[in-house]
């Protein structure tokens, strides 16, 4: 059988190249954005999150866990271990853990009209730090509620579309 020469200039060939490239740079954006979620737990910047900072990633995801509860966690997520995590087994604790259905994306669009308060379609820095306050870790300084806010915003136009919103409960 003769094999076929790709025509750089078919249709196909085209769409199917694009197709891949919007999928590599959307992965790309999506581990950009875990590695910066790392980086807000990794508070000594030496490239691992340790017991005593994973405590604080799971009560910024408002969930005050337990000893056990870090240790299974651990125990689940460090692949070699060592006794600590690394961003590439974070990356694969956040993929294989935090995808969204469409009923939870549809849930968190109502929730979303309600944090809104003033139905602008978009939540506001104050508005965030309410969400935070009155439904959340109401431990949350000004600094990290800034910080976190900072990090969802996506965009860096000073306020959390739908989109930002829907990304940010994907780690709830």
């Amino acid at each position: 059988m003769k094999s076929k020469v790709v025509n750089e200039n078919d249709k196909y060939f085209q769409v199917a190249t694009k197709m891949s490239k919007e999928k590599r740079d959307t992965r790309q954006e999506r581990e950009d954005s875990v590695r910066q979620l790392f980086k807000l737990f990794d508070k000594n910047n030496d490239g691992k999150i340790e017991r005593s900072e994973i405590g604080e990633f799971l009560k910024s995801l408002g969930r005050e866990a337990t000893k056990e509860e870090i240790e299974e966690l651990i125990k689940v997520t460090d692949k070699d271990n060592n006794g600590y995590i690394t961003i590439d087994e974070f990356i694969d604790y956040i993929d294989s853990n935090y995808v969204l259905t469409s009923n939870q994306i549809d849930e968190l669009v109502d929730a979303f009209k309600i944090f809104d308060i003033d139905k602008s379609g978009k939540i506001t820095m104050k508005e965030f730090s309410n969400i935070l306050t009155k439904y959340g870790n109401s431990n949350f300084s000004e600094k990290d509620i800034e910080d976190i806010f900072t990090f969802i915003d996506f965009d860096k136009d000073g306020e959390i579309n739908y989109a930002e919103f829907i990304d940010m409960w994907k780690y709830q």
